[in-house]
């Protein structure tokens, strides 16, 4: 010993079987016993590791979720959800003990927007995850025409935005304008009284 109180580890008297000055003279002398162990550190080890990948795999599936969903907000029509959830499925034995293992299962499932209350007909179905059906909404609007206001909606705005389009039909030959508004279901406005929903 020093006079600070510091006892140099190196300098100890080394216990028999132990080679002197040895670096790891702290790990003999900290640890419970200097054999092999009984498995339980390992067994610690294993659970440990499991809790943290499935903490990792949890996040994931939250933060694309949070994303995709605009802020946490109610999903929007078509989006696809994913929920991913674990269950203990067999045990593992390690050493001595025994180690509950989990696999992760996955479910996809597709919820999509209500029917506009006013639609007369779909007119398609892209399969896309945001706003993927166009419909018409009266009598004097054409499916061609609803289809094309929707490649002009989302050509000038982003989806829940809302936009004034142009949009061209292939049944009359002519332009029209067309005011767009709405947030799960947008609602196209204009022409002559001609209206689409895209959902």
């Amino acid at each position: 010993m020093t006079g600070s109180g510091y006892q140099d580890r190196g300098q100890q008297s080394p216990e028999p079987g132990r080679p002197p000055g040895s670096a790891y003279d702290w790990a003999y002398q900290d640890s419970p016993s200097s054999g092999g162990g009984s498995g339980l550190g390992t067994g610690i080890a294993v659970v440990a590791g499991g809790v943290i990948l499935l903490v990792a795999v949890l996040l994931v599936v939250l933060v694309i979720q949070f994303r995709g969903s605009g802020g946490g907000g109610p999903v929007a029509g078509g989006e696809m959800v994913t929920v991913t959830s674990t269950a203990p499925a067999d045990t593992a034995t390690s050493g001595s003990s025994t180690v509950p293992s989990t696999t992760a299962t996955s479910r996809t499932t597709t919820t999509r927007a209500p029917e506009p209350a006013g639609l007369v007909e779909e007119c398609s179905d892209s399969g896309g995850s945001v706003l993927p059906r166009a419909g018409r909404g009266t009598e004097a609007t054409s499916c061609p025409f609803a289809i094309s206001v929707r490649d002009a909606y989302f050509d000038t705005a982003r989806p829940g935005d809302p936009a004034l389009v142009e949009a061209y039909s292939p049944v009359t030959g002519q332009r029209y304008e067309m005011r767009c508004t709405g947030s799960e279901i947008i609602t196209c406005r204009g022409g002559n009284n001609a209206v689409v929903y895209l959902y």
